[in-house]
């Protein structure tokens, strides 16, 4: 990571520049309702009673940028993040950007076409 901190990003820096772009870092994250920890008890001495977790679990995926400085762009969706929500999601970024826009992401394979 410092490697490509040290040598390639600064080429990306420098071309945003000269291009009068916006550098924007992008990920993705679930949000569940659930605690995934669950509970359990026992007095002491007593071998513990795990109990599950009540209630229906709801996930949503969620994708953000954010720019060096502080810009953020994010939309939820309500099913599994795959290729066509980021293609989605990389079509309202570019539409409500004011300027070019260069987007950095990790190595997730839904990045990647096949």
């Amino acid at each position: 990571m410092q490697a490509w901190l040290d040598d390639q990003y600064p080429q990306i820096e420098q071309r945003a520049k000269a291009e009068g772009a916006e550098i924007h870092w992008g990920d993705e994250t679930a949000l569940v309702n659930t605690d995934v920890r669950g509970r359990s008890y026992a007095p002491a001495g007593k071998t513990p009673v795990a109990y599950a977790v009540g209630g229906t679990r709801q996930k949503l995926s969620m994708i953000a940028t954010v720019t060096n400085q502080g810009k953020t762009c994010w939309m939820i969706i309500d099913d599994a993040f795959n290729a066509d929500r980021l293609i989605e999601f990389l079509g309202a970024l570019v539409k409500d950007a004011s300027r070019k826009v260069f987007l950095i992401l990790d190595n997730q394979r839904v990045h990647h076409s096949t």
